[in-house]
């Protein structure tokens, strides 16, 4: 028997990269947030959804496996998000190469999901905070520079695993490109 997963494709970030953003968020280990950890970083390509037929869903990504060559990601500055004016979020964001734009638009079209390409930013949450928390964090501002990259191997279909502290994600299949 099939249950409802809540699931998404995402792009996985590599352990190099994983490991710069931990160095990073160690240096800011007394900010009042709830770091996102190593393997749960990802770039979300397709928003979470209640599926009930996995294998279906996982069928229709493998036919778009091998079809696309890797392509390099980067970011450029770490901010507030999503809403500068109501932040939540402190992430990583840089413009989306237009292989990433491709690769997005043949995963919608494959699970039959209207293409969000006009408002697609490439980013990577690092963590999460209430915005009632905002005044307790030691800057009121987040745009640093910086110059984070990576190289997109594969695409991953993930679950989402909501808790009362937060999510977790797990990966239900890579898909190489």
């Amino acid at each position: 028997m099939n249950s409802v997963k809540r699931i998404f494709v995402a792009l996985g970030v590599l352990e190099e990269l994983q490991k710069e953003i931990s160095l990073w968020q160690k240096k800011r280990a007394d900010w009042s947030v709830r770091w996102v950890n190593g393997e749960n970083l990802h770039i979300t390509l397709v928003s979470p959804w209640y599926e009930k037929n996995i294998d279906a869903i996982i069928s229709a990504l493998e036919k778009l496996e091998g079809k696309f060559a890797p392509f390099q990601i980067q970011f450029n500055r770490i901010e507030f998000g999503s809403d500068p004016s109501h932040p939540r979020l402190i992430w990583t964001a840089g413009e989306a190469p237009s292989e990433m734009i491709v690769l997005k638009d043949k995963i919608d079209t494959a699970l039959g999901k209207k293409s969000g390409r006009q408002s697609f930013l490439s980013h990577l949450t690092l963590a999460r905070f209430r915005e009632e928390d905002l005044a307790d964090l030691p800057v009121s501002t987040l745009n640093e520079e910086i110059d984070w990259r990576f190289e997109a191997r594969s695409f991953l279909l993930m679950e989402s695993l909501l808790s009362n502290t937060g999510a977790e994600y797990a990966v239900l299949k890579e898909f190489k490109l």
